[in-house]
């Protein structure tokens, strides 16, 4: 079972669920729609990065991405090192992965029937931690 904080909102739907929204201290929310009539659980993790971001402002300082940044980014982040993707981790537990760029966001996403911790986790650590090489980038292009 996934414990959520006591304060977390919560929403009834018409199917009889509920869905529970909450918010960790950095920030990230987290929606959680149980449905106890399926075996199986879909988790996804959006990053507010899509295809329209190509213009960027830090401090005084102005960048330009070319088009197709988000997408091939959403490719390269399943590289885990040189020999090992992300798929590779979720197919050991059992479990499938995917992504998808739209124009706002990006979205990974985990399906599994257990090991909820794990695939979660997991799909945390390879979104938000990086591994890119020169190598990595020319397989890609």
């Amino acid at each position: 079972d996934i414990i959520l904080a006591m304060d977390c909102k919560y929403y009834p739907t018409s199917l009889n669920e509920v869905i529970y929204e909450d918010v960790c201290d950095n920030g990230l929310k987290i929606y959680m729609w149980v449905n106890k009539r399926v075996n199986t659980f879909y988790g996804t993790l959006s990053v507010k990065y899509g295809s329209i971001f190509n213009e960027f402002r830090v401090g005084s300082n102005s960048f330009s991405t070319p088009a197709g940044v988000a997408h091939f980014l959403e490719h390269v982040k399943f590289n885990e090192n040189d020999n090992e993707t992300a798929h590779d981790y979720f197919y050991k537990l059992g479990s499938d992965t995917n992504a998808f760029t739209t124009f706002q966001y990006t979205n990974y996403q985990v399906y599994a029937s257990d090991n909820v911790k794990d695939n979660i986790n997991h799909l945390l650590d390879f979104v938000f931690n990086d591994y890119f090489t020169k190598k990595m980038i020319k397989n890609e292009s």
